[in-house]
């Protein structure tokens, strides 16, 4: 390709994917509506609305300044470990987020021992133990990452999953290892 063909600089390259997608997905609306090209190109746009998406929240949280754990105001309400377990089994967990305007920062939700004991169990976990979580598709994002879902850190488990056992949660321990093109989240 010849220099002609490169988009001049400061071109946001990804909002003109949109656009052009945008454009193409609505003309087969009006000619071979949800036929194989016109689900393939609203797959792509809504892949490049997702990477649009993705790209804005890390904007954000790159901006985003995180109080230190020594600054008394912060920019959300704080409990520690006990006084939050205490407080959630007087009142109910919506009850204490609803009081605290839906966000609650929990410190030491385990106390530090047993904290560092779960820590550890995952570090002496033998490769064999952990299963391999990819993506299965080519069109997804290609991404990596190891999963631990034996019992050796049940009752750490149990104990995030009794804040609210009608919710149905589901509990995973991951491993991040390098090469697996997962971004800080």
């Amino acid at each position: 390709l010849g220099a002609a063909a490169l988009p001049p600089s400061g071109v946001d390259l990804l909002a003109v994917r949109c656009e052009v997608l945008t454009w193409i997905v609505l003309a087969w609306e009006h000619t071979e509506r949800y036929g194989h090209d016109h689900l393939k190109n609203l797959h792509l746009l809504m892949g490049a609305l997702q990477e649009v998406r993705i790209r804005e929240v890390t904007r954000a949280a790159d901006a985003l300044t995180v109080p230190s754990a020594a600054d008394d105001a912060g920019l959300w309400p704080r409990l520690g470990g006990s006084a939050f377990h205490e407080v959630v089994q007087a009142k109910g967990l919506f009850s204490v987020l609803e009081e605290a305007g839906g966000l609650l920062q929990v410190t030491d939700f385990l106390p530090e021992e047993r904290a560092r004991a779960a820590l550890e169990t995952l570090q002496g976990l033998r490769d064999e133990e952990w299963e391999i979580s990819a993506n299965t598709n080519s069109l997804d994002a290609s991404h990596c990452f190891m999963r631990y879902e034996g019992p050796k850190v049940e009752p750490e488990k149990r104990a995030l999953r009794e804040l609210g056992p009608h919710l149905f949660p589901v509990f995973n321990a991951a491993r991040y290892d390098a090469g697996g093109r997962i971004a800080l989240h």
